[in-house]
């Protein structure tokens, strides 16, 4: 079995976020919960419950932002008959012929890539994980997978 996704995943999928969150959640109780907390980030010029609004806003903008975008991320292995997704807590295991195209994109240094099932597994139609340069030399290891897996750019 071969690792395809980016070693970063757990990184983005667990620690940053929460690493990020418990420090803003404690900064944003800070100001919400004390007079100080609004005069420190929000100082005379603003009103205490703009300050605290925007300090809400922030944090919940920021957590739906990791949840979208990061929180979601899965690790993703192949063999030669299976294609295995893990959320760190189950694994999952779809084979080929379920699989109806992997989609690659880029962002930034990141490849984000979209796996499309034919009919919904565990994780629902489509996942996501991030690309490692694994998944390019796994399939030109293997290049009787790749006509059963469409990959689209």
């Amino acid at each position: 079995m071969r690792n395809i996704s980016s070693q970063l995943t757990l990184a983005f999928k667990v620690f940053f976020p929460t690493i990020w969150l418990t420090f803003f959640a404690t900064i944003v109780g800070f100001i919400l919960l004390s007079e100080d907390g609004v005069d420190a980030f929000g100082g005379a010029a603003f009103d205490p419950t703009t300050v605290r609004l925007v300090a809400v806003g922030f944090f919940v903008f920021w957590a739906l932002f990791f949840y979208f975008f990061f929180m979601r991320l899965k690790r993703v292995e192949l063999d030669e008959h299976f294609l295995y997704a893990t959320n760190y807590y189950k694994t999952y295991r779809y084979p080929f012929h379920n699989i109806e195209k992997l989609t690659l994109g880029r962002f930034l240094f990141w490849r984000p890539t979209k796996v499309h099932l034919k009919t919904p597994g565990k994780f629902g139609s489509k996942f996501t994980f991030l690309a490692s340069n694994q998944l390019e030399a796994y399939l030109e290891e293997n290049p009787d997978l790749v006509p059963q897996l469409t990959i689209e750019k």
